[in-house]
């Protein structure tokens, strides 16, 4: 049986310090603070954005895999009707949510890449006039 090593023996990389360990401990203790004192829907959305953030480029399964692998298996068994209807009521909550603009984006983007040519042409008009009235 070896001996471990001291901690004078271990490479400098393998060590945190002390100081470095109560500073990461009493920050992490402040993010706790700071998370359980806001209101639900602000502090969803700020770990979500910061989720983000932390994990940019890395497969999004690994994040939140099991929700997303259920979801994907549920959209596969799902009727069509009960899929446009799921789908329907599920876009209707967005605007309740404190959603990440990125998620947003993506299901924006999914449900446009799903349009045939002709109606994404139809859309895209109606979102430049729709634009150009809000201004």
């Amino acid at each position: 049986m070896s001996n471990p090593l001291s901690e004078r023996e271990k490479p400098a990389s393998a060590r945190l310090c002390r100081t470095e360990l109560a500073i990461r401990a009493a920050r992490s203790e402040a993010l706790a603070d700071a998370i359980a004192r806001a209101h639900p829907d602000d502090a969803r959305a700020v770990m979500t954005a910061a989720l983000l953030d932390l994990h940019r480029g890395m497969p999004y399964p690994a994040i939140f895999g099991s929700i997303r692998e259920d979801a994907r298996f549920w959209g596969k068994m799902a009727g069509e009707a009960e899929l446009a209807e799921v789908t329907r009521v599920c876009l209707d909550q967005i605007p309740n949510r404190a959603l990440h603009l990125d998620h947003r984006k993506r299901l924006l983007a999914a449900l446009f890449t799903s349009l045939p040519a002709d109606a994404r042409r139809a859309f895209m008009s109606w979102a430049e006039k729709r634009a150009t009235d809000a201004d």
